[in-house]
């Protein structure tokens, strides 16, 4: 029976080491979770901020200018014409 006794103790012992090892790689992972996080939530700050930047009128241009606009279209030429209805 004292084997028993030992092989228990053992037993025991090898769970806590085990769970102590597990608490380790759990509080692990959560640190590396939240690092990841943070690095993804900077890196689409920067990315909004460069399209800002890019974005932005450049010095010495006229800022009335009217955005080109592909769809309308001035000329006659251009334009379509409907067959008249009589």
């Amino acid at each position: 029976m004292e084997g028993l006794g030992k092989d228990n103790a053992a037993l025991q012992e090898r769970f806590q080491q085990l769970w102590r090892q597990n608490q380790k790689d759990e509080s692990a992972k959560t640190q590396q979770l939240a690092a990841a996080f943070a690095a993804g939530c900077l890196s689409l700050v920067v990315g909004m901020l460069i399209v800002k930047v890019v974005s932005r009128p450049r010095a010495g241009t006229d800022n009335n200018e009217r955005p080109i606009d592909m769809y309308s279209m001035d000329s006659e030429d251009d334009q379509a014409t409907e067959p008249a209805l009589e």
